[in-house]
């Protein structure tokens, strides 16, 4: 998509019902909503074939960024009954959820009808300038910048976190609801009883091996 409307801001409507759909342990005093939030990944909305001036009302230069995040203000919503509650809770849920927001444009990568079309058959260096120079922005964001994926202070790795979406989707597939605490519980048993076969077995080799 090429802009933020509110059609594209509604498509995330997924975000407002995010807390009704997950369930959490949670400290005394402590917020569903809050919790969630400080496991949440960074929220990226990439737009692609962008076209617009990114400028402000008043004709100042804005950055990318800053254009989300005046599409996501809830207070830029001032009608906020019948239609207009729905707008105002996705924008709030995303805002608060997602306490890292970006937004990263891309113009039209080619500007040939033919080679836009063929797109699939084309190298990164066939394309404009400006689109490659945007995808190397990103790129190196992505590779460089991502935090390590964190539960409760703990770095998640590969394996983990595969095992954490397994149990998502069971309990999604299954109709209940998932629980973040339980899977994350689930997960570091299956760790901890790894850690003991691998431990045994390299016990056993070595015993084994003083036995000869």
């Amino acid at each position: 998509m090429g802009v933020i409307d509110e059609r594209a801001i509604s498509n995330l409507s997924l975000a407002a019902e995010l807390t009704k759909n997950i369930e959490m342990k949670l400290s005394k005093g402590k917020e569903k909503r809050e919790a969630i939030a400080n496991i949440t990944p960074k929220f990226m909305w990439i737009l692609k074939d962008f076209a617009l001036d990114l400028v402000d009302e008043y004709g100042r230069n804005i950055t990318s960024s800053d254009y989300l995040e005046d599409c996501i203000n809830p207070s830029k919503v001032t009608v906020r009954e019948g239609p207009g509650e729905s707008a105002y809770k996705i924008r709030e849920a995303i805002v608060k959820l997602f306490r890292q927001r970006e937004c990263m444009v891309f113009v039209r990568p080619v500007e040939d009808e033919m080679q836009l079309q063929n797109l699939n058959s084309l190298s990164l260096r066939d394309m404009r300038p400006e689109f490659r120079q945007q995808f190397e922005v990103f790129r190196n964001k992505i590779f460089l910048e991502c935090p390590t994926k964190m539960m409760n202070n703990k770095p998640v790795n590969g394996r983990m976190m595969g095992y954490l979406l397994e149990q998502y989707i069971k309990a999604i597939n299954e109709g209940a609801v998932p629980n973040i605490s339980t899977a994350w519980e689930n997960v570091l048993d299956s760790e901890v009883k790894r850690l003991y076969e691998n431990a045994m077995k390299v016990y056993k080799d070595e015993t084994d091996k003083l036995a000869t």
